[in-house]
């Protein structure tokens, strides 16, 4: 789901954190786990799809193909994918040479990395 990360609200005397959809949906808001919200890269998939911090996607350059998680560095303030110690760089994604498919996210399909879920 995408939307706007809105400010913590109390409920019940317990912090809640929640997104509200930027379409139009049957509730104004839903309640978030704040670790799973990524923030979007500004980058699509070959298939137009968004792609967001924490995605998992299947890169494809010339005939190699890498499953990579997208993640977001501090130090150098940029979005990157990495499978173990190998990062990449996001700006290596450009349908002439290099696509990307997006194959779900680290939070919701935690066995895409290590290969238990295809």
């Amino acid at each position: 789901m995408e939307g706007y990360y809105s400010s913590v609200k109390k409920w019940n005397e317990s912090e809640c954190h929640f997104i509200e959809p930027t379409e139009p949906c049957e509730c104004d808001s839903y309640k978030v786990d704040p670790a799973t919200v990524g923030q979007y890269t500004g980058l699509t998939d070959k298939d137009g799809k968004r792609i967001f911090e924490g995605d998992v996607v299947v890169f494809f350059l010339t005939s190699n193909r890498s499953t990579l998680e997208v993640g977001w560095d501090d130090k150098w303030a940029c979005f990157f994918m990495s499978c173990g110690d190998v990062r990449l760089g996001l700006g290596i994604i450009d349908n002439r040479y290099a696509t990307a498919e997006v194959i779900g996210n680290v939070h919701d399909n935690p066995g895409l990395m290590d290969g238990s879920v295809q």
